[in-house]
């Protein structure tokens, strides 16, 4: 919680108008997973309680693999009741991204 808070802070400081995560392939299993929805439902209801304050509009956004490989890595349709929009990436060739 203590993350979403510097996070929420460092937004309305700066007049930022959201924040797009990019997780690189987490690991440590359910635990992270878990977590991660946390951390993302912590920033959503301090987005909407900055939007109730100043009537700002706040996007909280995330970049995920391209591929079904991503439901192993992220709890995608918890997330899906925080995140506004979901970026898909997709890398040619054998590198991973």
């Amino acid at each position: 919680k203590r993350l979403s808070m510097e996070m929420l802070s460092i937004i309305e400081t700066n007049g930022y108008d959201g924040l797009d995560i990019d997780y690189e392939f987490p690991q440590g299993g359910s635990n992270q997973k878990t977590n991660f929805v946390r951390f993302m439902k912590y920033m959503r209801e301090g987005f909407d309680t900055l939007s109730a304050e100043n009537g700002k509009e706040y996007i909280l956004s995330m970049a995920v693999p391209a591929g079904t490989w991503a439901f192993s890595l992220f709890d995608m349709n918890s997330l899906a009741e925080y995140v506004d929009y979901f970026n898909g990436r997709y890398c040619k060739g054998k590198r991973r991204c």
